[in-house]
Parts: structure tokens; sequence; C-alpha cells
């Protein structure tokens, strides 16, 4: 369930939580004594992370908040489109942007793009 920030919470948040720590404590490297759940397949890990992906996804979907900051970032990504060398100073013009995957999010949720998600993550009604 969502909280009213649109959050997850309660049971989902807690294997969200999980998920993200099994992953972690792995990817630490040799700095990390001991591993989550060290008995954990790499499959274990890899189908944990892709459910809390998922769910991240979902907690960015028509979020208010989310959108606005993606509003921003988008309208920046259609102003750079947008621009060229006016005074031919450059052979060439390149705007490069740098994010997060929850920036990725942000723009999709301003735009109202949505994932094509094939079974189990989307099911018809």
């Amino acid at each position: 369930t969502f909280n009213s920030e649109g959050m997850f919470q309660g049971p989902t948040d807690l294997l969200k939580e999980l998920a993200e720590t099994m992953y972690f404590s792995r990817a630490m490297g040799g700095d990390v004594d001991e591993v989550f759940l060290p008995n954990a397949t790499l499959d274990d890990v890899n189908t944990a992370m892709e459910w809390a992906q998922y769910a991240l996804n979902l907690e960015g979907m028509d979020n208010p908040e989310v959108a606005s900051r993606g509003a921003v970032l988008a309208g920046d990504i259609i102003d750079a489109l947008g621009s060229d060398d006016e005074e031919g100073q450059y052979d060439s013009l390149v705007t490069i942007f740098t994010g997060h995957d929850s920036d990725l999010r942000a723009i999709a949720t301003a735009l109202g793009l949505r994932w094509n998600l094939g079974s189990p993550y989307y099911q018809s009604c």
C-alpha cells in the first residue's frame, strides 16, 4: 500500500528495503565484512532487485512531487534540443545530461511516458 505521499509503506516497503540491502551489501566489494543474506544466490539477488526497481517506478508514476521535478528537467532537455550554434563558433554542439534513475522516472512522469511491461509485472484486466 501507499502512504499519503505516494510512497510504499508496510510489508511492501520492507521487501524493497531488504532487496536493496541484499544488493548493495554485495556491490560494496571488499569493504563489507558480511553480506546481507549470504545464502542468497545471484538469481535471488537479481529477482529481488527487479522487484525493487519495479516498486520504485510505481512510486514515481503520477506522483506530483516527482512530476514537478521532472517538468524542470524536461524543460531543460527541450531547450537543449532546440539550441544551436547561432554564432558559428563550433564545429558541433553537444549537450550532455547526467542523472540518476530517479531523474529518468521524474522526466517520464512529467511527460506522461509509461513502460510497456510484460508478465509478471503487468497483468491485463
